[in-house]
């Protein structure tokens, strides 16, 4: 039972920790950007950083599923799939880096032409966004997950070092602080390369066929995870496209924190599909159920946490200027609560067999996004942002509901009977923790 525990359990314990990790190292980077560069300047880097970072994963088409499917499947592939997976990077960044070239000047009317410039020349990065993504999907097919993290912490823990160290030396400038991140990216690529070769120890073997077979399964995902990728990030795109650079870095620094609270969801849906996709109907629905029930109660903790502190701590942490990013940090919690549950009903049901089933609720959701965004951001600016996707959040949630309770009637019941179960649980785990803390700090035990 032990070790059978630590199998299901150590997959999970490095990537929530890895995740948990990465966003303290993330919040304290975008702290020391926000007090480095200001409002304006942190809405500059993310004009610069965000339109490569997002189109190097639409045009990536998901090949990194695909790539952990079939090398799960078989390991024999991993010489056809690393080939596939190179050749592939290269010829869709270079067709993504010249629509980018053209497209960005028209995207970016808002910024001066260096901004523009600038994102339009780091936008070689396509290169290293994609192909490090199919490479962790070959490492994620192996159970290379301490191998994963390291890599992801890589990252963030490259930029933060940027950051202290632009500090350090009073470089107050978005372009060099993008241009150090570029840096970071490319060499994360380098590194995820060597340890490719180190642990699959690949050959050059081309395969078109097995690439059209790869690239026929992952669209089927891509398709729901592109319209999800829309649910999650149209409203940035749309306020760096038409607000401010002020009011684009109240935004951001809202996103970051309110996306503090999905680490817990990211680890689980990340650990569930595969884990899932092994059993079978019947247990497999078992397994969804009572992830959905822990993520539900995690996200209520969590959520309700960081609401109460962020009134003090925003504006205490960012500065007063960050003042106006608190209502947005509340709204955007209220639907990241439902997104989360969405994406562990999604996760779930691609397990089980049902891969449109996230394409079916993302392009309802993403119908949504589009409409509510269109209704309330030219009325309420960047807090119409934050209420048109919370809205949209919670519509791809009941969507993903309804397909749940399609599939397996009485879903619900049983959430809500693991809800009260765990629920138990965790209270009286906490009962014991208390009088544990009580019985140490008694007068007979000093």
């Amino acid at each position: 039972m032990g070790k059978r525990l630590n199998r299901l359990t150590s997959p999970f314990a490095k990537t929530l920790g890895s995740n948990v990790f990465n966003n303290i190292i993330g919040a304290i980077t975008g702290i020391l950007i926000a007090r480095l560069l200001g409002p304006e300047g942190k809405g500059d880097l993310s004009a610069i950083t965000t339109w490569p970072g997002i189109f190097a994963w639409i045009i990536s088409f998901s090949l990194a599923l695909g790539n952990t499917y079939f090398l799960a499947q078989n390991l024999e592939l991993k010489d056809r799939l690393y080939t596939n997976s190179i050749l592939a990077s290269l010829v869709l960044s270079i067709a993504g880096f010249a629509i980018l070239w053209f497209a960005l000047p028209l995207l970016l009317t808002n910024y001066p032409a260096d901004i523009v410039l600038t994102t339009q020349i780091l936008s070689s990065s396509l290169l290293s966004g994609i192909l490090t993504d199919y490479l962790l999907g070959l490492l994620q097919a192996k159970g290379y997950y301490g191998w994963i993290a390291s890599l992801r912490l890589f990252v963030f823990a490259g930029n933060l070092f940027i950051v202290i160290l632009f500090a350090l030396v009073s470089i107050e400038s978005s372009i060099k602080l993008a241009i150090g991140y570029y840096i970071v990216t490319n060499l994360v690529t380098i590194l995820a390369l060597a340890v490719t070769h180190v642990k699959l120890k690949p050959r050059f073997q081309p395969d078109f066929s097995l690439f059209k077979q790869t690239f026929s399964y992952s669209m089927k995902a891509h398709l729901g995870n592109f319209a999800g990728l829309f649910n999650a990030r149209l409203d940035m795109w749309l306020v760096i496209v038409f607000l401010s650079s002020r009011e684009v870095g109240w935004y951001s620094v809202a996103i970051t924190i309110s996306y503090v609270a999905m680490s817990v969801t990211t680890s689980l849906s990340y650990i569930l599909f595969p884990k899932v996709a092994e059993q079978n109907q019947v247990k497999g629905r078992e397994t969804v159920l009572k992830t959905l029930a822990t993520n539900t109660i995690a996200q209520l903790i969590i959520c309700g946490l960081i609401g109460l502190a962020a009134p003090v701590a925003v504006p205490l942490v960012f500065g007063p200027e960050f003042s106006n990013t608190v209502i947005l940090v509340e709204i955007l919690l209220v639907g990241i609560l439902f997104q989360s549950g969405a994406i562990i009903i999604i996760s779930g049901l691609r397990g089980l067999g049902y891969p449109m089933s996230g394409t079916i609720s993302e392009v309802f959701s993403l119908v949504s996004t589009v409409g509510l965004l269109a209704v309330f951001l030219p009325a309420l600016g960047y807090i119409g942002a934050a209420i048109g996707s919370t809205l949209s959040y919670i519509v791809n949630f009941i969507v993903c509901w309804f397909l749940l309770e399609k599939r397996y009637p009485g879903s619900g019941k049983l959430v809500g009977q693991h809800i009260g179960e765990q629920s138990t649980q965790v209270g009286q785990l906490l009962k014991v923790q208390a009088r544990t803390l009580r019985d140490k700090l008694s007068p007979g035990k000093l």
